[in-house]
């Protein structure tokens, strides 16, 4: 007989153990149910129908809870975890790819009686389950039938305190409405412990029982419940950050989780040009291709050309046009080209042509989002270039795209100051925030210039000229100002104001772009270090400092690991509110760990639906920590705390 016979033999017998332990235990309940049935209810026949009903209901749950057994693998687990001795030859011997190894694996598994097993398991609660069964059929035997009194349960109906006693926010619906442009259809969410749905989605929170008292708050503010038919409903848009949703009703409380999906901007990727270059001259024309995507739909496209003539000091001027204007038609991927005739650009020597591709979507609630590529610029090379004198050039510095974005977002006010009569209020303070954050976008990039780059990246401060660095911090502080002016920016007079700023950056930025720089060619020069001089200069009995402990893990991290062993005991106690913590717990990590924010949404339907959390409140757990890691050597020294 093969491993795989006897484990069908076994399989069988636990079924036959299943199904009768099941049936047993059916029939005590039923017996049970029918002999407290006879006494309030005093009918045969309704104490017939609610024994059976009890007694069909709980066979049902027996067999769902040893539905195991009806898996191969899982009786195999079951021998394997009764017979350690197998060392899981058994679950080996069942796997087509373990046949080369079946001879051997069937000596292992022949020096264990599996028959034992399963009697020693079966037997006992075989047993008591007849016992069970015995004992509803004493009782009904023994109880006698009593009628009711006639003034038991007299008025069925519950009264008023009754019914106030109930909660109205255990048992809701979310109804979610998308934004129109997405369109995707509205769906219906019955129990919802957590509501995923795209930012600015209507959502409708629909309960039974009067409004009266019922409270809803998302966040920090509050939410309006209105009554709607027999119950009440409360409304709300999906916020742009992870929020929860609590829902109060006197002492009772009930928490959702709110999961929004941002709808990301489009994404451009430029095609042609691949990469930057020097114009020797201002003939041909040039290609361009870019390819744009977008999660929901694109609505249209184009290219944008920042056109820069001059490079002295007075005669610099800039001019930005739009080209290759595609319509793409609620696409989600969708391709533009189009080509630029050199000669036609008003382009002259030392000129640079600056080249991005611009797509934006549809999104009528905070857009339209718009994505934009990599730049390419296009250098017109001066005749001075071409001299015998032999430099290493430096790429070109990136403070020269930062002196064209100054220039086009200067030019950009002025256009809205001349327009701002003419266009209403929200239209000037929307287009003037908008300026206001390329303004701010704009300083961060002056400060990595001044300060250089993160030092974890490994960089750290630049080495500028006192003269450089004062030009620098000028510009920082103007940019700050003409960013504030403009966000705060509804009229014409205070466009002037932040203008003023704005051209006091663009000057100093201007002034530092145009300084002549020489790099002459060669490498680093070569440092000579005497070895044997500085060796052993130290004192001659250094004193041993005290130890410092290392610093402690993340408190983040241990944080949250307390609060999810906390939810796991609470889970055992009262799972409703184990299930609300857990809610509110994967609100706060949703944006630093997604994948336990995932877990966490797991485990609070789990309990919702009276299953076992502890499996997702483990993947959540090292979703947080991280995979164990091994160190070679001793770890290092804590402190001694714990």
């Amino acid at each position: 007989m093969t491993a795989l016979d006897r484990l069908r033999r076994t399989q069988l017998a636990l079924i036959a153990v299943v199904a009768g332990t099941s049936g047993l235990w059916g029939l005590a309940a039923a017996l049970v149910t029918r002999a407290a049935a006879d006494v309030v209810l005093g009918r045969f026949g309704a104490a017939g129908v609610v024994s059976v009903m009890v007694g069909a209901v709980v066979t049902a749950w027996m067999l769902w809870r040893g539905r195991a057994v009806w898996s191969i693998e899982q009786t195999a687990l079951w021998v394997e975890s009764r017979a350690p001795d197998l060392q899981y030859a058994l679950v080996t011997a069942i796997d087509p790819r373990a046949a080369h190894a079946a001879q051997d694996l069937g000596r292992v598994i022949a020096g264990v009686d599996i028959g034992t097993l399963v009697y020693r398991a079966g037997a006992p609660v075989l047993g008591w389950a007849a016992i069970g069964a015995l004992v509803g059929g004493v009782l009904v035997v023994v109880v006698p039938v009593a009628r009711r009194p006639a003034t038991l349960f007299r008025d069925a109906r519950p009264s008023m305190a009754a019914a106030d006693a109930l909660s109205r926010v255990a048992t809701i619906v979310a109804r979610v409405f998308p934004p129109e442009y997405t369109r995707q259809s509205p769906r219906e969410i019955r129990e919802p412990s957590i509501i995923t749905s795209i930012v600015g989605s209507t959502i409708d929170i629909v309960g039974r029982g009067a409004s009266d008292g019922v409270r809803a708050t998302v966040g920090s503010d509050s939410v309006i419940v209105v009554a709607e038919g027999s119950g009440w409903r409360a409304r709300f848009t999906m916020p742009a950050h992870s929020r929860v949703l609590r829902l109060r009703d006197r002492r009772y409380e009930r928490i959702v989780g709110l999961d929004p999906v941002p709808d990301n901007p489009p994404r451009v990727i430029l095609d042609h040009p691949a990469r930057d270059s020097t114009l020797r001259s201002l003939r041909g024309a040039l290609v361009l291709g870019a390819q744009a995507s977008d999660d929901i739909g694109l609505r249209d496209g184009y290219f944008e050309l920042i056109i820069s003539a001059g490079d002295e000091e007075g005669s610099f001027r800039s001019a930005e046009r739009r080209i290759g204007t595609v319509n793409f038609g609620d696409a989600s991927h969708g391709s533009m080209d189009t080509r630029i005739d050199l000669a036609t650009l008003g382009l002259s020597a030392g000129g640079r042509l600056s080249i991005r591709a611009v797509a934006r979507d549809d999104n009528t609630v905070s857009g339209p989002g718009v994505g934009v590529s990599e730049t390419r610029t296009f250098r017109v090379a001066k005749a001075q270039d071409y001299d015998s004198l032999a430099v290493e050039g430096e790429p070109p510095p990136a403070l020269d795209s930062t002196y064209l974005s100054q220039r086009m977002i200067v030019q950009r006010t002025r256009e809205l100051r001349r327009a701002a009569p003419h266009l209403p209020r929200d239209s000037v303070t929307r287009r003037a925030a908008a300026l206001g954050d390329q303004e701010e976008q704009l300083r961060e990039r002056v400060q990595s210039l001044l300060n250089g780059p993160d030092e974890d990246a490994g960089g750290g401060p630049l080495l500028l000229p006192d003269w450089q660095r004062a030009f620098f911090d000028t510009a920082f502080q103007t940019l700050g100002d003409a960013s504030g002016d403009l966000h705060a920016a509804t009229l014409t007079t205070t466009l002037t104001a932040a203008l003023a700023p704005e051209l006091v950056a663009l000057r100093v930025l201007d002034r530092v772009r145009v300084a002549n720089r020489l790099y002459v060619r060669g490498g680093r020069p070569t440092i000579v270090v005497n070895t044997e001089r500085v060796r052993l200069i130290g004192p001659e009995k250094p004193d041993a400092g005290p130890r410092t402990p290392e610093p402690s893990d993340d408190t983040t991290v241990l944080a949250a690991v307390a609060r999810l062993e906390s939810m796991a005991r609470l889970a055992d106690r009262s799972p409703s509110a184990a299930a609300d913590s857990i809610a509110v717990l994967r609100a706060a990590v949703i944006g630093t760990w997604p994948a336990a924010a995932t877990a966490l949404g797991e485990a609070a339907d789990a309990i919702r639906a009276h299953g076992d959390p502890r499996a997702a409140l483990s993947r959540a757990r090292r979703a947080i920590t991280g995979p164990p890691s091994a160190v070679e050597g001793l770890s290092s020294w804590d402190g001694g705390g714990s």
